[in-house]
């Protein structure tokens, strides 16, 4: 039973992968373009390249968020 559903899911996920590497396979091509041209990127130019935009970062955003995180590293959990 839980194989079969394991497998269930590892099935789904592998083809949602594939699906989008396959709708995106020119971004996925411009980014080892980039990075056999250049070796390293770093994150905006990895955006720039496959041509999506960066999304915001919520802690450059709000800083209450960032004290919020930080507040919570190294608590202990339940």
């Amino acid at each position: 039973m839980i194989d079969s559903e394991v497998r269930k899911i590892v099935d789904e996920c592998y083809q949602k992968a594939l699906t989008q590497i396959t709708e995106n396979r020119d971004k996925l091509e411009a980014l080892a373009k980039a990075l056999l041209d250049r070796e390293t990127l770093d994150e905006a130019d990895a955006y720039a390249v496959a041509g999506f935009p960066r999304p915001p970062r919520p802690e450059l955003l709000d800083p209450a968020i960032l004290e919020a995180s930080d507040a919570t590293e190294g608590a202990p959990t339940a």
